[in-house]
């Protein structure tokens, strides 16, 4: 345990030293400096915009600022590790001790982390107290911008080390330290002249471009075990030329061949094993939206390919790091997508055989398709896969007529949705000679306001009868009789009035617009993150005879009651009635199963999905909870599409946030100037008391 006597003698050291309490003052007073400086940026680009994103707006760019501050200090604490020691002749003295130096060696480098530490435990006053001011919820993000600092910091101090060691001189130490962190800051910025595979790999070793994830929230095994072989590699490098040190020149060219061996095995080990994180990496998503991380049906849909996808990108070099990050998130999942960034100020030649006019723009190559997509999104990536799995056009008919919501206004965003998964969207009037083509197609009736007549309904019971998959949106207070009549056939029954809740809301929402908690076991169920909000729920009712198998696939919860009597505006506060309002959970989706016979003898089985609303999917409502996931898995579900039933990417507001000219001036006099304080009069009060003793 002699690494413990050395970790506490170094630790004295540091703290007797005036050097320790300048590093610290100077540290200190730029960590405040920048994080004050970063906060008012973000707090006046939220200002200006209404929004933010205090992950990649403000935490992301103060960790860049902190990683520069320890670039400057580190070399200045582990200049004196050893080089001091050596140009003083202590070192020999301690070596002449039964110490290893492999001892020594762990005894420096716990004390100069732990100095380190002690100096990033400062900066936690800073987030201690914007999260006073604006809360907690970025927790996880911060912590994980920590865990990046701490393994960037003790990979510096084992190259600082390293180089100490190589020296008796304290000021060529930290130049030639300083020197090297530069190297490894620049290593990947001249990317138009290094090219797209040497850039590649020198992104694979570069410690800056390698903390880049856990700056913004995100854990990736690759990169933390890049970190940790980093320091093994360092430390490794200084044990040996410890041990070797006053055997080089005297015991032969045998024992130098031997270190140099040592040195190469240690190389091939490290190099071995980042090769394997890297090809078997995990991935943690901790930032608040989730912003990198797949949706889940997009990894469904990758893990369903079995044909390589070609990706060619022209770029820009302001967007070659975003679209790095994002065709690696898909290849986490499948070795099937391949792509190759191209520089388009480099390359013109390139970029006009494939016609490429700006930046972003993508070829994509299946099989023998080729496409073309004007920026690669996810949204985009998935729409092609889709088209390429699909062998045939599935079609969504949308019924007007009958003063349906409009597929061009309200459910435009729906459109756009069931177009990405492949969709060919249309309209039918069924009142006039149109039929209903029942073979993969669904039939949309969405918030009807007329009834529809008889010869309709015989064309509605013709596509039943034929295996069409048929969708009903209805909302309250709406008097459809035939339709009515046609739905009781199958057993679906359309209740009187609406649903209110008073406690299963939004905070600060409207009781009349209910979250719908309960889902039938299954796919669906499994596939929503979140409950659903109806804005205006009708009970729906399961009728007792018939043939067809019927079941409820959304209920509201058991604290909803429904309201008999239509609402008038101005009513008022809306409570609970006994003995006229209905308590308890009652179903708002139900679909029903109906197996037929058609006149060729084949059975065909019919489907019905009927909804007692049609304004949660209308553009206000449709990015809510789980309100897209909702009707897209089930339009899915009928439509035989199971790979497709899943989470869909979600957006994600982050609250707005502000700060008073007040508060400003507060967070710059306590970080910036009395915290340094604290450390300048600390070190004055440790070089007065060393005077003191002698």
């Amino acid at each position: 345990m002699n690494f413990i006597t050395i970790f506490g003698k170094e630790l004295r050291s540091y703290f007797v030293s005036p050097v320790f309490y300048v590093v610290l003052t100077i540290f200190s007073a730029l960590s405040g400096y920048f994080f004050y400086t970063d906060l008012a940026l973000y707090n006046n680009w939220t200002n200006a915009q209404g929004f933010g994103n205090p992950v990649e707006g403000f935490f992301y760019y103060y960790f860049n600022d902190l990683r520069f501050i320890l670039m400057i200090l580190v070399p200045l604490i582990t200049m004196r590790l050893f080089a001091e020691e050596k140009r003083t002749g202590t070192f020999e003295l301690l070596t002449s001790y039964p110490v290893k130096n492999s001892e020594i060696l762990a005894g420096k480098y716990l004390a100069c982390m732990t100095i380190l530490i002690l100096m990033l435990a400062v900066t936690l006053i800073n987030f201690l107290f914007i999260g006073y001011l604006w809360g907690f919820f970025i927790l996880p993000a911060m912590i994980t911008g920590y865990l990046g600092l701490l393994l960037l910091a003790c990979s510096l101090i084992s190259c600082g080390i390293l180089i100490s060691s190589l020296t008796e001189n304290q000021a060529v130490a930290a130049m030639v330290t300083f020197g090297v962190f530069i190297l490894f800051w620049f290593l990947t910025w001249n990317e138009m002249m290094a090219g797209e595979h040497v850039i590649k790999l020198l992104n694979r070793f570069s410690l800056y471009d390698r903390i880049d994830y856990l700056f913004k929230g995100v854990i990736d095994s690759k990169d933390v075990i890049f970190f940790l072989l980093f320091i093994l590699f360092s430390l490794c490098l200084t044990l040996i030329y410890l041990n070797a040190r006053n055997s080089w020149k005297s015991e032969g060219k045998w024992l130098r061949g031997r270190q140099i061996a040592k040195i190469l095995l240690v190389l091939g080990i490290v190099v071995f094993l980042e090769i394997i994180s890297f090809r078997h990496n995990v991935r943690i998503d901790l930032t608040p939206a989730k912003s990198y991380s797949l949706a889940g049906q997009t990894v469904k849909i990758l893990k369903r390919l079995n044909n390589d996808i070609n990706f060619t990108i022209f770029y820009k070099q302001d967007q070659r790091q975003k679209l790095e990050e994002f065709f690696n998130k898909l290849s986490l999942y499948t070795s099937h997508v391949k792509y190759k960034l191209i520089d388009l100020n480099s390359n013109p030649a390139q970029a006009g055989l494939y016609n490429i006019t700006y930046s972003g723009q993508t070829v994509v190559e299946i099989g023998d398709k080729k496409d073309s997509i004007s920026y690669p999104t996810e949204e985009r990536v998935v729409s092609l896969i889709i088209k390429y799995l699909n062998k045939e056009k599935r079609r969504f008919i949308f019924t007007v007529g009958h003063g349906e919501n409009s597929l061009n206004t309200e459910y435009s965003y729906l459109k756009n949705a069931l177009q990405v998964e492949d969709w060919q969207v249309e309209e039918i009037n069924i009142s006039g000679e149109e039929t209903i083509p029942a073979k993969d197609s669904l039939l949309l009736i969405a918030g009807p306001k007329a009834d529809f007549s008889a010869k309709e309904i015989e064309q509605l019971n013709g596509f039943i009868k034929q295996g069409g998959k048929l969708i009903l949106m209805i909302e309250p207070f709406v008097k459809l009789p035939k339709l009515e009549a046609f739905l009781e056939n199958y057993r679906i029954g359309l209740g009187n009035g609406i649903i209110a809740d008073d406690e299963s809301t939004l905070m600060g929402g409207d009781i009349l617009a209910p979250l719908i908690p309960h889902f039938a076991e299954g796919f669906v169920a499994d596939s929503l993150a979140y409950p659903a909000i109806f804005p205006t729920a009708r009970p729906l009712e399961i009728k007792a005879r018939g043939k067809n198998f019927i079941s409820i696939l959304a209920k509201s919860s058991e604290q909803s009651w429904i309201i008999k009597d239509k609402i008038n505006p101005g009513q008022g506060e809306i409570h609970f009635r006994d003995g006229i309002d209905l308590k308890g959970s009652v179903p708002v989706a139900l679909i029903a199963m109906i197996p037929n016979t058609i006149n060729n003898g084949t059975n065909t089985i019919g489907k019905i999905l009927c909804f007692g609303d049609a304004d949660f999917v209308k553009n206000r409502f449709w990015e809510m909870m789980a309100n897209k996931d909702l009707f897209l898995n089930t339009a899915n579900l009928l439509g035989g599409e199971l790979d497709l039933i899943s989470t869909r990417a979600q957006k994600y507001e982050f609250p707005y946030h502000y700060l008073t000219k007040k508060q400003g001036y507060l967070i710059f006099w306590l970080l910036v100037v009395a915290i340094p304080l604290i450390s300048v009069v600390a070190g004055s009060g440790a070089y007065i008391y060393r005077r003191w003793r002698g």
